[in-house]
């Protein structure tokens, strides 16, 4: 069990127990933070996140293709964004799952398919979104 306090407005500390074997020091930037880190320079936050998205990290994906779908800090890219939405459903991600579903509710880079987007939608809910 670790305690967890917020240092400044950006940054959390976590110390673990007395006892523990171990006695390392976290500092993490809490996501309040870190979203407004990012969207304080666009172009950085583009770049940041289309790395992790490459890497794998799913979430990041996600934010990928949001950024690519709204052209935040990069080109607008409808059709991009719903690979990445795609490859992030792969992982049953619900927010993934919910995004393919929205595409094709409202005819971005796919036709517009209701029946579609329910069975995206349904996955999504399936998975508490």
């Amino acid at each position: 069990m670790m305690q967890h306090d917020l240092i400044d407005e950006d940054f959390e500390l976590s110390i673990p127990e007395p006892g523990a074997r171990y006695q390392p020091l976290y500092i993490r930037e809490t996501e309040e933070g870190f979203a407004l880190r990012l969207t304080r320079d666009r172009e950085t936050a583009a770049r940041h996140v289309r790395s992790e998205a490459v890497n794998g990290a799913v979430k990041a994906q996600v934010a990928w293709g949001y950024m690519l779908l709204d052209g935040h800090g990069v080109e607008r890219d409808p059709d991009a964004a719903l690979r990445w939405f795609r490859i992030a459903a792969h992982s049953g991600d619900a927010d993934a799952l919910n995004m393919v579903g929205r595409c094709y509710e409202c005819g971005w880079a796919v036709a517009a398919d209701p029946d579609e987007a329910v069975r995206w939608f349904r996955l999504a809910a399936d998975k508490g979104h």
